[in-house]
């Protein structure tokens, strides 16, 4: 019974990985890849546009196009500006939640906003990854252990659940390490949209929080930019290798500063550091001519994990 148990289990795992596999790199529907073909064409620049005209545009039924627009925002694509009561195409590089960004946009009065995102120094932080290891990996290894035999905890799991299989509780158990695992995920993400924004504007410059629930009172005026490099820890050399979203810190050097800025673990640091240098050389084109492909990323259009030989995109 327990090796058909175990077969069953190893099997399940593996289906479930080809089909997560699939999921992921799965493309576009034509139709909504047609909308985002249009939108980086067309209103990358312009970015603000309404419903009835880019229907127009399309020639398509404003319902249908709703529904697209609707993934889209899920998928930080697009976003509706509720006091010009349109919507609005996110740069390419932006992966600000839609309140932040309206907040961006009140903050730099309107600026065009080339790059957002959130630090995530939790990433390669030590602790995180070792609780985040903890919750699912001790009911993992417990599980197998009691499975194969190697160690017998049904004497201290049946005084818990007397009517049940102690293989089952342990499946029990990971399970609610894996949500438990989420929670704080999610828990240290709220955290950080609250203190660690940052917003790089084509005229405004670099604009960034310095407290908790703070209104981007960091700011680095574009004049007063001298420097921009990057800076990549072993620990973020080793989440880029494996991660799709590779980060890095940001070190930036300005007029009238005792010491260089440092944003710490940034999502896309190349992109980031060619933003930053695009601003202050007064050249953007770098922006456009990587639109469409970052864009697709975001969208789902080009595949997050690629078949195959590994995607170096972004790096």
């Amino acid at each position: 019974m327990d090796l058909f148990f175990i077969i069953g289990l190893i099997s399940s795992i593996i289906v479930a990985f080809l089909i997560t596999l699939k999921w992921l790199n799965k493309g576009m529907n034509p139709l909504y890849e047609r909308v985002l073909n249009h939108l980086i064409r067309k209103y990358l620049d312009e970015r603000y546009f309404t419903v009835h005209k880019l229907a127009d545009e399309l020639n398509i039924t404003e319902d249908t196009l709703r529904r697209i627009l609707k993934t889209l925002e899920a998928r930080r694509i697009v976003a509706f500006i509720p006091h010009k009561k349109q919507y609005a195409l996110l740069d390419p590089l932006v992966f600000l939640t839609p309140k932040d960004y309206a907040r961006a946009l009140r903050i730099t009065k309107d600026d065009n906003i080339l790059y957002g995102a959130y630090e995530a120094p939790y990433r390669v932080d030590i602790l995180y990854i070792l609780i985040q290891l903890i919750f699912i990996l001790v009911p993992l290894l417990a599980f197998f252990a009691q499975v194969l035999n190697m160690i017998d905890l049904s004497p201290y799991l049946t005084r818990i659940f007397p009517n049940a299989r102690p293989e089952v509780i342990l499946l029990f158990f990971l399970g609610m390490g894996i949500i438990l695992a989420d929670a704080v995920n999610n828990v240290i993400k709220g955290y950080t949209r609250e203190k660690m924004s940052v917003v790089v504007g084509a005229l405004s410059g670099i604009s960034y929080d310095k407290h908790f629930a703070d209104e981007l009172s960091g700011r680095l005026p574009r004049k007063d930019l001298k420097s921009v490099d990057i800076r990549l820890s072993l620990l973020q050399k080793i989440h880029n290798y494996f991660g799709e979203i590779p980060v890095g810190d940001i070190i930036v050097e300005y007029r009238g500063g005792k010491k260089p800025e440092v944003f710490r673990s940034m999502p896309f640091p190349r992109e980031l550091f060619y933003v930053i240098r695009s601003i202050m050389l007064g050249h953007l084109e770098w922006r456009k001519r990587h639109a469409e492909t970052i864009s697709k990323w975001k969208a789902g259009s080009l595949p997050t994990v690629p078949m195959g030989r590994r995607s170096r995109r972004g790096r």
